[in-house]
């Protein structure tokens, strides 16, 4: 199962790649702000590796054949993405004026938010259910918005439940909206509770940089990642629950459970390490160097390491 999941994603991703290198200088504007190299990845990796992932399975799920432009669109949805979080992460747009221009493109004023109106334009355009598109654009940016407090230290654990839920999400919701099939409730409740154990394993391989950023996750909240982790599982079987409520065809259901089992095998492995060397090192976080901190980001590694778990644990 393993192997077919695998075959399909590189499938996906080399189609998205290839999606990639024709949207990409379309940002060569907002890469050129700050620091080139980091912009640049940060979009390569959202519309490459996230598009990748986020797209074509839900259209999968509702068997319905995936063209070209599609995977085209994936990648220009991703890449948008990416930079609409750093627009609120670095404040390059007011908060307020970023959603009224998302709201109406037409007052669209500077070099940066003329950029952003034009993706949206394109965006809607691609899409069969432009209000949909529309409405989740909004949700996620009043959650950008409300996710600005994660900055503030004092923000409760309850708040951060629910802002982690909400990113992650309507973050889910905005390519599903590209499914010309209706949403119902129980796939929309089942997407929410994916792109909430998502985000909270996003919040795990980022939270030493959160860290050194002053930004402050769920991850924070708990005394080690690997007791994190254990509410990332919690949430996990809930998600489960919500995915087996939906009409999705059960042979990509299956596929498409075990893929985000994966993902859960890697933070399940990563906390590990973390953990252990929090406790042998006796630092806190902030203190530990990078090589001992940071994700492991080369998708051959995990594929490498996977592949031998499988082998010895079946």
């Amino acid at each position: 199962m393993f192997l077919k999941v695998l075959r399909i994603f590189r499938r996906d991703l080399k189609r998205t790649k290839k999606a990639a290198y024709e949207v990409i200088p379309r940002f060569e504007y907002a890469l050129r702000r700050g620091n080139y190299d980091k912009n640049y990845w940060r979009i390569w990796h959202y519309s490459t590796i996230v598009a990748a992932f986020f797209g074509p399975v839900l259209f999968r799920l509702h068997k319905i054949k995936l063209r070209k432009n599609d995977y085209h669109t994936f990648a220009l949805l991703g890449a948008s993405t990416a930079l609409f979080d750093r627009v609120y992460d670095e404040d390059l747009i007011d908060s307020i004026r970023f959603r009224e221009v998302l709201q109406s493109p037409k007052i669209a004023d500077s070099i940066l938010e003329k950029l952003v109106t034009s993706l949206l334009v394109d965006l809607i355009n691609a899409n069969q259910q432009p209000e949909l598109f529309s409405q989740f654009m909004i949700r996620m940016a009043l959650a950008q918005e409300e996710s600005k407090a994660q900055e503030d230290n004092t923000a409760s654990k309850k708040f951060l439940e629910n802002i982690t839920r909400k990113k992650g999400g309507t973050g889910y919701l905005v390519f599903r909206s590209y499914v010309p099939v209706h949403l119902t409730s129980s796939e929309e409740e089942a997407l929410m509770q994916i792109g909430n154990v998502v985000q909270m394993l996003d919040d795990l391989v980022d939270g030493w940089q959160d860290e050194k950023d002053g930004i402050r996750t769920l991850f924070h909240t708990y005394q080690t990642p690997q007791l994190f982790f254990q509410e990332i599982e919690r949430q996990a079987a809930d998600m489960e629950t919500a995915i087996a409520y939906t009409d999705w065809n059960p042979r990509q259901r299956k596929l498409f459970v075990y893929s985000l089992r994966y993902c859960l095998i890697i933070g399940d492995i990563y906390s590990s390490r973390l953990t252990q060397t929090l406790k042998k090192t006796q630092r806190p976080l902030t203190e530990l160097e990078k090589h001992e901190a940071i994700f492991h980001t080369d998708f051959r590694f995990w594929v490498k390491l996977i592949r031998y778990i499988m082998r010895e644990e079946y």
